[in-house]
């Protein structure tokens, strides 16, 4: 299996660990979870052609541990809540470092 498939079939599995999360059954620094964001945050900085350091990862993670407890299953999935962060969060970094 491709590297990319596995996070493409692991959505339901970030939707348990943030129920977890927010059920106070898990720590927010869940390995799975950081590994994600890592993820996401790479993939998302590649298509903004913009370069991702230390600092920057290290931003997205806190805003979506910060976050995780405002996800709404009813109102979507897990995966598009967080890539709309780290998304809008990217961008802001873009926008604050010309």
């Amino acid at each position: 299996m491709r590297y990319y498939n596995y996070w493409l079939f692991s959505t339901r599995r970030l939707e348990k660990i943030v129920e977890m999360i927010q059920e106070g059954m898990l720590v927010e620094r869940d390995v799975w979870f950081v590994e994600f964001i890592d993820h996401i945050s790479y993939h998302i900085s590649r298509h903004l052609k913009y370069e991702l350091n230390k600092e920057v990862i290290q931003e997205c993670r806190e805003i979506c541990y910060l976050k995780v407890y405002k996800y709404d299953p009813t109102a979507g999935k897990a995966f598009n809540y967080f890539t709309t962060i780290i998304l809008g969060h990217l961008r802001q970094v873009r926008r604050r470092d010309r």
